[in-house]
């Protein structure tokens, strides 16, 4: 019942620390809400898991939880192409790239022995995170405890307590779902959403994540409804689908691409995705991945070329003032994400966010997509709904039950007249040295 979330060497920028404020409720009953803050890693110190006011170096998203009785904060990564729930990664081998490690020394540790209501282990398991020479994933004892998100007390909620862990900061809070059991609560036990909704503290499986654009401070995740103060226009039902990768037909949070075109200076293209349309939504993974075919010619198109020595597609650094984007449709709604979101920068180098897959493998939109999105998961009713990501007046609307669990509402926020996004900061890494950029590009999202 394990996860295998597949990554590859070319996955980017998990180095940065993000953190996250307390939790807190919303005053709607059955709506949990937390705001994720992005914290700047800098070389001298990465204590302050605050807010910070343009915080372009955030490649990692993270929530703060409470395990045991009494209560020991701890913090996880978001992860929506995972299941597992996990705490304590190893420090002695932790990333060393911007601080990971002091990080990692940093998170608070989660004791079993210090915890009254803590039973196991019960079994073990382990997730591999990545492929090639380099060892990226997780050992872990099952242990059952008290787990507290965002004031919703789990009782007797079953998690991974690491014993072994290699080029992993930090613990996971998977929120995908079991890749072989799929949406069906688990017969092993509840994942965290299946628990909160069996103990009634949200009406149905159903929560929302909005990860903020790269010059936000914070974004959110709300578990039992949606925020109309974080998107534009109306929420797009979409059927979550099988996962299309030849060797792993397995239930993830995927849904079908209907059409992707770039456009900018005036000019447009739409490109043949015909058998390619399948993309797993996946706040774990920092850059996109789209079929070779598709991603040459984008990197045609924006005129990115790939540096053999370095490992990824470079572009000319004025290509992210360029008042344009790239238009991925799911149904009748486009998601336009801006030039300046997609192209990630470093010491004047600047290179796309999208790495190229072979046929028969998984395409993933990741952080580099995700960001200009708001996305909506429904478990029950095995359905995402998405719409373009914004931020402005906050408006915290419950899920019901049913088909139509997730409210169907128009979001407070006015559209951008060219991107229809409120973030148009581009990333910027300057502070990174090229070696450490480059090593960067082989650590897991």
């Amino acid at each position: 019942m394990h996860s295998n979330l597949i990554t590859s060497v070319f996955t980017a920028f998990s180095a940065l620390i993000i953190g996250s404020n307390g939790l807190y409720t919303t005053g709607n009953d059955q709506v949990v809400k937390y705001a994720i803050h992005k914290v700047r890693a800098t070389q001298g110190n990465t204590s302050h898991a605050v807010s910070m006011g343009i915080a372009n170096q955030n490649w990692l998203y993270t929530v703060e939880l409470s395990i045991g009785t009494p209560p020991q904060k701890t913090m996880v990564q978001l992860d929506t192409g995972s299941s597992e729930m996990w705490v304590n990664a190893n420090c002695s081998a932790a990333p060393t790239l911007l601080n990971q490690k002091e990080l990692c020394d940093k998170v608070p540790v989660y004791k079993v022995n210090d915890s009254s209501t803590a039973t196991g282990p019960l079994g073990s398991s382990q997730i591999q995170y990545g492929i090639g020479e380099q060892l990226t994933g997780v050992r872990f004892n099952y242990y059952k405890d008290t787990v507290n998100i965002g004031g919703i007390e789990i009782e007797d909620q079953i998690f991974g307590v690491a014993w072994a862990s290699a080029n992993v900061p930090i613990g996971i809070l998977g929120l995908g779902p079991d890749l072989d059991g799929g949406f069906a609560v688990n017969e092993s036990y509840p994942l965290v959403l299946d628990a909160m909704a069996q103990s009634k503290s949200i009406t149905s499986r159903v929560y929302s994540v909005d990860l903020g654009g790269a010059d936000e401070a914070e974004g959110s995740l709300i578990f039992g409804g949606i925020d109309k103060g974080r998107y534009t226009g109306s929420l797009e039902k979409l059927p979550i689908v099988k996962s299309s990768e030849e060797t792993d037909r397995s239930s993830r949070l995927t849904v079908d691409l209907a059409a992707l075109s770039i456009h900018g200076k005036g000019k447009s293209r739409e490109y043949d995705i015909s058998n390619q349309t399948n993309v797993l939504l996946d706040t774990g993974y920092t850059m996109s991945k789209l079929n070779q075919k598709v991603a040459e010619q984008i990197y045609t198109d924006i005129g990115a070329k790939l540096d053999e020595s370095l490992g990824y597609y470079v572009v000319d650094c004025s290509v992210r003032d360029v008042d344009g984007g790239l238009d991925f449709k799911f149904g009748n709604k486009t998601i336009t994400v801006p030039f300046s979101e997609f192209i990630f920068t470093a010491e004047g180098i600047c290179a796309a966010g999208l790495e190229p897959v072979e046929d028969g493998q998984q395409q993933v939109l990741g952080v580099s997509f995700l960001r200009a999105a708001y996305v909506v998961f429904d478990w029950d009713n095995e359905n995402a709904h998405i719409a373009q990501s914004a931020n402005c007046t906050s408006e915290i609307v419950p899920a019901t039950t049913g088909p139509d669990a997730v409210p169907s509402v128009t979001g407070n926020c006015e559209a951008s007249p060219s991107t229809s996004n409120v973030s148009s900061g581009a990333m910027r890494l300057e502070k990174v040295s090229m070696f450490m950029f480059i090593l960067m590009m082989a650590i897991l999202a």
